[in-house]
């Protein structure tokens, strides 16, 4: 959600004034869009097509297969997502915010198998937590993790010594806000087109196995979103990339914006995929060229 803020700041100042030479981001597995894209409007078709991965069966789809009609997104991304695109998206008059798709299959999942995460679909009930004490089988961060536990961090980089910190909070953060959330409108609405202009390069890269935020939802973005004068990838993005001699996934690259579908792996691709995310790394900051994929 705010790198692509924070780039568009820095490119409103010229480099000799801010002192940052900056040429392009990468964003992993992002927040870009409205929940809506992002989340409600390719989890049904996502669940029909990963729901044996997520240890359910097909009677499970059927379950949710009524609610996703009703609300128009039973087969949304096979309407919506073309190569070119065919136009702006839109969401269906049928669609009633006050009904989640999406929270009715985690709900199934979680229920079905205690070890479940939103993260990475594959249960495993033997998974460790990360240094950030997010356990891989839980949605909910502990407060045992490096910045609590290693003595003198916390007065290091000077933040409150007496507070327990973790990775994410069920606290709001935004009490100031009138509304209680960001009211910043999404970036491919807003400031990123314009970061992708002015970058030698962008990446955005998605997990397959994430489901907090669905790698469906990031293509629809992507082909609602106008950039060079022309909207969306004109090609789908099946141009398969390696990384040690294996194809890891799929990708697109089209006037600056390169787009990686990472194959299995969940929202934190450097953690479940780490070779992968260190290679498109490097691509990113140009230390390895298109061809070195291949």
């Amino acid at each position: 959600m705010y790198i692509p803020y924070i780039a568009h700041e820095i490119y409103r100042h010229p480099y000799n004034a801010s002192g940052i030479n900056l040429q392009g981001i990468a964003i992993n597995d992002p927040l870009f869009t409205t929940m809506f894209l992002g989340e409600q409007a390719p989890a049904f078709e996502y669940f029909e097509q990963y729901h044996k991965v997520m240890g359910l069966n097909s009677s499970s789809v059927e379950r949710v297969r009524g609610l996703a009609k009703k609300l128009g997104v039973e087969t949304y991304v096979r309407d919506n997502l073309h190569y070119p695109p065919k136009g702006p998206i839109h969401v269906p008059s049928s669609w009633n915010a006050s009904e989640s798709v999406w929270d009715s299959i985690n709900s199934i999942a979680t229920k079905t198998n205690s070890c479940f995460s939103v993260y990475d679909i594959k249960p495993n009930c033997g998974s460790k937590q990360d240094p950030l004490g997010m356990p891989l089988n839980s949605q909910k961060a502990l407060k045992r993790n490096f910045i609590n536990d290693t003595p003198g961090l916390k007065r290091a980089i000077h933040v409150d010594e007496s507070k327990a910190w973790t990775e994410c909070t069920d606290d709001n953060v935004f009490q100031g806000a009138a509304r209680h959330d960001d009211s910043s409108p999404p970036p491919d609405r807003s400031v990123l087109p314009g970061v992708i202009e002015k970058s030698r390069r962008t990446v955005i890269q998605h997990g397959t196995y994430d489901y907090v935020l669905i790698a469906n939802g990031t293509a629809l973005a992507i082909q609602n979103m106008t950039w060079h004068g022309q909207m969306g990838f004109q090609h789908k993005p099946d141009v398969p990339f390696k990384v040690d001699g294996k194809v890891r996934g799929m990708m697109r690259e089209e006037r600056g914006l390169s787009f990686f579908l990472v194959d299995g792996s969940g929202h934190m691709v450097p953690q479940f995929k780490p070779k992968t995310a260190y290679k498109l790394q490097q691509y990113l900051l140009g230390q390895v060229t298109r061809d070195d994929l291949d």
